[in-house]
């Protein structure tokens, strides 16, 4: 996760992975059917996604996650 700290105002590139991985963390420590299976507020990028599509962007942010 902070490899992709960046220090910078702006959300994008490196600050959205650090910022998904940093609020979503909890994806890799649960057991995935007891999170939430509704939509979940994302209120940096001011949307709502499901759990599948975030577990699906936060795996894809580093090969190492995914592997794991």
């Amino acid at each position: 996760m902070h490899k992709y700290n960046k220090k910078t105002n702006t959300l994008i590139s490196n600050d959205m992975n650090y910022y998904m991985l940093k609020k979503f963390y909890y994806f890799f420590v649960k057991i995935f059917d007891d999170i939430y299976d509704r939509f979940i507020r994302v209120p940096e990028i001011k949307t709502k996604w499901k759990k599948d599509e975030i577990l699906k962007y936060s795996l894809s942010i580093d090969n190492d996650l995914e592997n794991a």
